[in-house]
């Protein structure tokens, strides 16, 4: 017994149930998302997509190489590097899109605890947060709203 407290104590801290809970709170939050891209496969096309396939096309933030000025960087920027890293597949990038978003869960919870300073409370919210049926599907479309909220 004493080896293994000596093990532990060498080896860092006790790790908090408190990180459970957000990762429990993570996979509850995602696996609704990636149901939903498996199940009804929805489109993935629009606006943001075309800058993006112009960004990756001509290196210009814009539409039909064309520059505009007329929507946020952020998304389609997030947009040409997921296209990249996941080789142009939908569904990989739908799937980081949902992860992503998922992350939303968790940092509600820490900031209901915080406001509440009740655990049931901060549980609650990330739970309606995850399974409200408009927020998932909004974590899966290409959209502005999708990962980077228009300010």
């Amino acid at each position: 017994m004493l080896f293994a407290k000596r093990i532990a104590g060498r080896t860092g801290r006790r790790a908090s149930p408190e990180w459970f809970v957000y990762l429990a709170l993570f996979f509850i939050t995602v696996l609704p998302r990636v149901a939903y891209i498996i199940v009804l496969r929805p489109a993935f096309d629009g606006t943001q997509w075309d800058i993006a396939e112009t960004l990756l096309q001509s290196g210009v933030l814009g539409l039909d190489g064309l520059k505009t000025t007329s929507y946020e960087p952020a998304y389609p920027l997030f947009l040409s590097l997921a296209r990249l890293v996941s080789l142009d597949n939908i569904r990989i990038i739908q799937t980081l899109q949902a992860a992503i978003d998922s992350i939303g869960a968790v940092y509600l919870s820490r900031l209901a605890k915080h406001l509440s300073g009740r655990e049931r409370t901060a549980v609650f919210s990330a739970m309606l947060y995850a399974l409200y049926p408009l927020l998932i599907r909004h974590a899966v479309i290409a959209s502005s709203f999708s990962c980077f909220p228009r300010s």
